[in-house]
């Protein structure tokens, strides 16, 4: 069943078609500490957080979250070619907790649950508190050490992992950049200046599932500055595949209608002008990839889908998503002020945070 912080038993119901895990608790330490847990469950909304349901405080205490599943990472750790993978998601969900303001503060592998598609789901939260950067560098040290734990069984790329790992540990990366080099194993530019602890190793390192292209809008290149905007109308293709990682099923049919000129967001790039969408839509624009060139993403708000562009396009040509997401609800989109963004998704119940970098 689930691991907690705290000693509490826990139990699994069921709530119409939703299992629910239960605890409860009568000591006022555990009370306590089950109440922490809840404030801080209630302000986040995120698919690799354990989601929370109801509390009360008693006594006795009881908190509900949806039940995800029996295992966790003490029980069933990732490994072979999972190993990155899982841990670039990890670290990426626990950027995604200091980027709205808490610190987990007692991460290990036993408040890592894994879910019924094998993706890692942060809880335990009885101990979080305000990031800042001391509680920042507490769960960096926990990630680095349990990271190095898993890569010891992870076989050939091991080294990769470390030396990412070791980077982080050095403070020549942040955890959004660490995510991202785990996802590709690819080393970032200090990781030959970190000194690491070369280990005796066996097993493989893996890499994320790059994410599926599909098609739900294009962007297309006009003309360039100056020039009479054409009439033409470009057909747009509908969405016909399920991507992988969205945080809810895409619709079974899109609504995306056909391209209608001067009905679309228009942008103006490198002296070129270009549309992207239609009325309605949010389009804005960053270095998603980090690769020094800005690129655009749109929300199309009834539906909730998030494209998210890796180029632009060539003369008399379009271009189609690098990949898109699925936020039930989304009401607007903007990018964070950093040198390599991520998107934030604002819902009518809060936001949530999108890495929309592309592996290459």
């Amino acid at each position: 069943m689930h691991a907690h912080s705290t000693s509490a038993p826990l139990t699994v119901t069921q709530r119409g078609d939703q299992l629910i895990a239960v605890r409860t608790a009568t000591e006022p330490d555990d009370c306590a500490r089950m109440c922490r847990e809840a404030n801080a469950l209630s302000q986040l909304d995120h698919p690799g957080i354990v989601r929370l349901i109801d509390h009360a405080e008693g006594p006795p205490a009881q908190i509900s979250t949806a039940f995800v599943g029996p295992d966790t990472w003490q029980t069933k750790p990732p490994t072979g070619e999972r190993v990155a993978a899982a841990l670039a998601t990890a670290t990426a969900t626990v950027a995604d907790l200091h980027e709205a303001g808490l610190a987990h503060g007692a991460i290990r592998a036993e408040h890592i649950l894994v879910d019924p598609s094998g993706q890692p789901v942060l809880c335990g939260l009885s101990c979080a508190k305000a990031a800042d950067p001391a509680t920042i560098g507490t769960d960096v040290g926990a990630l680095v050490e349990m990271g190095r734990s898993l890569a010891s069984r992870a076989g050939a790329d091991q080294e990769t992992i470390e030396l990412i790992l070791a980077t982080l540990e050095a403070g020549h990366e942040d955890l959004r950049g660490t995510a991202r080099s785990l996802g590709r194993r690819r080393l970032p530019p200090a990781a030959s200046r970190a000194r690491i602890d070369r280990r005796a190793i066996a097993g493989a390192a893996g890499a994320m599932v790059a994410l599926a292209v599909a098609v739900a809008v294009v962007i297309v290149l006009l003309r360039p500055v100056g020039e009479a905007a054409p009439p033409a109308a470009i057909p747009m293709p509908p969405l016909d595949a399920k991507p992988p990682g969205t945080t809810v099923p895409p619709p079974a049919t899109s609504t995306i209608p056909p391209f209608a000129a001067n009905k679309t967001s228009e942008l103006i790039h490198d002296g070129r002008h270009y549309t992207i969408g239609r009325v309605g839509d949010v389009v804005v624009t960053g270095d998603w990839d980090c690769d020094g060139t800005s690129t655009p993403a749109l929300l199309r708000p009834e539906t909730g889908e998030i494209a998210v562009f890796a180029d632009w396009p060539g003369a008399n040509a379009t271009i189609a998503p690098a990949a898109i997401f699925v936020i039930e609800g989304a009401l607007a989109l903007s990018a964070t002020d950093a040198a390599c963004p991520i998107l934030r998704a604002t819902t009518a119940t809060g936001s949530r945070l999108i890495d929309p970098s592309v592996s290459s």
